[in-house]
């Protein structure tokens, strides 16, 4: 198999084991396999973020999670200005 250059950002090459692990097939949300590496991904973010509160996980680009940040940081009504 070649090897995959991903052009975004980067150049950066896609080492195997994460080709094989998208590879793999995927796992229904409805499952208990689902919601254990759910479970298990969110609390190993607590470490990570050093929290003991709940960590939320936003399923979209950067612009996304920038934007819940500015939600959460604004009063209703209150005006912003966005460049």
């Amino acid at each position: 198999m070649d090897e995959l250059l991903l052009m975004s950002p980067g150049p950066t090459m896609v080492p195997d084991n994460v080709l094989q692990a998208g590879a793999r097939p995927m796992i229904n949300h409805r499952t208990d396999e689902f919601s254990h590496t759910l479970r298990e991904t969110l609390d190993n973010l607590k470490t990570v973020f050093g929290t003991k509160d709940n960590v939320f996980v936003f399923a979209g680009s950067g612009r996304t999670g920038v934007e819940a940040a500015l939600v959460n940081a604004v009063s209703p009504g209150e005006k912003v200005l966005v460049g």
